[in-house]
């Protein structure tokens, strides 16, 4: 029995975006969760040189949600990275990849 399991997300990911709404989310891949524009704003606010490394997921907190609970709402916190519900699918997608896989039985 082989102990690599290979996990291919993208076709799992193309039925959730095609799907949306029947996984919860109120938005697609079509907006941010983050409200990049006002934390770009904040930095230029506080002399920030490079506004596009402050206007990414990881300066993103619900203080800059495009709306309340925008982590459950939408696919993506910024243009690339996943929000906290898109990644607890994708965990959910890997747990059954690794059930239906007999490993560890």
């Amino acid at each position: 029995m082989s102990k690599v399991i290979y996990l291919d997300i993208v076709p799992a990911l193309a039925n959730i975006t095609a799907n949306y709404t029947q996984y919860g989310f109120a938005v697609s891949n079509t907006g941010t969760a983050c409200n990049l524009q006002a934390m770009a704003a904040a930095a230029t606010k506080y002399g920030e040189p490079d506004l596009q490394d402050f206007a990414t997921s990881l300066f993103c907190s619900p203080q800059n949600y495009t709306v309340a609970n925008a982590d459950q709402a939408y696919m993506y916190a910024d243009t690339v990275h996943p929000t906290t519900h898109l990644h607890a699918l994708y965990a959910q997608t890997a747990e059954q990849t690794v059930a239906k896989s007999g490993l560890g039985k």
